[in-house]
């Protein structure tokens, strides 16, 4: 594949990638954490489903997808939330959302009208 054609297809999935804003709040004990060869959590992992339910017991709290042009999908626990993981989870999703606007504001600023 040519050069130009990796950056376009690089292009694309980053576009993909910033049309929407997922967070997931979990609760529950994980007895195992898989980690990489530098100590890192793998936490791609965790939020795949990778543990079996010997390494972890997770429940899903809350669940929020925004999409570019507005649409959201949310998710709550019947279980309820407590104040503790609402707060996680907002702070979780109003960082996402600073951090995409900052970066899709950074590559505006570079391209010309």
């Amino acid at each position: 594949m040519s050069t130009l054609s990796d950056a376009l297809t690089g292009l694309k999935d980053l576009a993909a990638d910033f049309s929407s804003l997922d967070v997931q709040t979990y609760t529950g004990k994980i007895s195992a954490i898989n980690r990489d060869a530098n100590g890192k959590i793998q936490w791609s992992e965790l939020a795949n489903g990778a543990f079996d339910e010997a390494n972890a017991d997770l429940d899903v709290l809350l669940a929020s997808s925004f999409k570019i042009d507005g649409d959201a999908e949310l998710f709550i626990s019947e279980a309820g939330v407590s104040e503790q993981a609402q707060a996680a989870h907002d702070a979780a999703v109003k960082s996402g959302a600073t951090l995409r606007s900052e970066i899709i504001n950074f590559f505006k600023s570079k391209i010309p009208l």
